[in-house]
Order: structure tokens, then sequence, then C-alpha cells
């Protein structure tokens, strides 16, 4: 929040900035990564170190260079705690390349497989209160 104007030029809205950290989640009872600190996570199968900003992308790149057997498990495993995450519990991943929202019961289909884009538009405009990330800013 930079200025107090909520529209910027053209009147779109302003963006606001989400620290990446708040959107990255290790899987509970994994069998594939197991977290160190924030940022650094144990390959479960290789004991490989895996380390990045962030973190999720650290562990697909890890498991599409040293396990591409094991990737789409992974990354299945890894969108569902993020997604619990994001939404405080109300969304659910139900197949690769569909989302459930508990509170509307309705799916939505991702345009690609794990792309969570749909489902964090689509709790910012109808759920912002179900958003951890987002506590405070409607105030503002």
């Amino acid at each position: 929040m930079n200025s107090r104007m909520s529209f910027g030029r053209r009147s779109k809205p302003k963006r606001h900035f989400i620290m990446p950290a708040l959107r990255q989640a290790a899987p509970i009872g994994s069998k594939y990564v197991e977290p160190v600190t924030e940022c650094h996570w144990r390959c479960k199968l290789c004991k490989g170190d895996i380390l990045a900003a962030v973190i999720s992308a650290g562990a697909i790149r890890h498991f599409r260079a040293t396990h591409p057997d094991e990737l789409e498990n992974m990354q299945y495993e890894l969108c569902k705690a993020r997604l619990e995450r994001v939404s405080d519990g109300c969304m659910e991943f139900v197949h690769p390349q569909l989302i459930e929202c508990l509170v509307c019961n309705m799916t939505y289909a991702l345009h690609k497989p794990f792309n969570m884009c749909r489902a964090i538009r689509h709790l910012k405009s109808k759920h912002p209160d179900m958003m951890p990330e987002y506590a405070g800013m409607r105030d503002r």
C-alpha cells in the first residue's frame, strides 16, 4: 500500500503484494518431503536437500530432475497442502485439474493441472474472509 488512492492509473485497482511464503505449505505426513525450515526441505526418497526461496517451486524442480516418475504424485500432495493453507480448508483438490469449493459446493476446472489461480481468484472474490493472507486487508 504505497498510496492512499485505491485505484491507480486508468482506474485499475492497485495490486497488493503477498509474500510467497504465505502460500507455501509443507504436506503433513508426506511420503516425498519433510520440512527442515521454511526455505529448506529434505527429499525422503534420496535424502537430498531442497533449498529455494519459493520452496514449492524448488521441490518441483528437484523432483522433475531427480524423480520424474513421482513428480505428479508429489505435485498433487503439495498443491493439496498449499490450497488448504491458502483457503483455510474451504477448498480442496478433487483431481489434478479439478477443485471444489466446500462453501459453495461448486467444482471448478483448472486451466492447467495443479494451477491454483482459479481457486485463488474464486476465494478473493467470493470468500475473502476465508483467506488468512487477506485478513485485515478489507479495512484498508
